[in-house]
């Protein structure tokens, strides 16, 4: 069995290939139309990999729209996976961050981009700082 590590990768790849096939015919480009389709897509992706990782891996591992390692903690990550105790009442491990950007329709610009995926970077690795449950993520 491949490691959960490896599933998620291959199944998000794979997900993105087929982007359009979890949307109706035109569905996702009247979306990116008329607004950021990234929230949309997000959820897509969240619901198609929350059924993939509960059916082969169980229900300890979560996937988690919004998150952020804190309550309290005002910067979140667009999709996060995560291993749970087995109490289920708090994150063991971080098995994955994913951050969405599919705006492009509404900005064209590429150096809005650049920053956009430097502030995700920094936004991530200040997770990363934040304690054990991202030892090995």
């Amino acid at each position: 069995m491949p490691t959960i590590e490896d599933f998620i990768k291959e199944r998000l790849q794979y997900h993105l290939g087929k982007l359009n096939e979890l949307f109706q015919e035109n569905e996702l480009a009247y979306l990116s139309s008329h607004c950021k389709n990234e929230l949309q897509i997000r959820d897509r992706i969240a619901w198609k990999l929350h059924q993939e990782i509960t059916k082969k891996y169980g229900d300890l591992y979560v996937v988690r729209r919004e998150w952020a390692p804190e309550e309290k903690n005002k910067s979140r990550v667009d999709l996060a996976i995560l291993e749970m105790t087995a109490d289920k009442k708090s994150v063991k491990k971080v098995i994955a961050l994913i951050e969405f950007k599919a705006h492009a329709i509404s900005r064209p610009e590429p150096a809005y981009y650049g920053l956009e995926f430097q502030n995700d970077v920094k936004k991530m690795r200040m997770f990363r700082s934040q304690g054990g449950i991202f030892a090995d993520a």
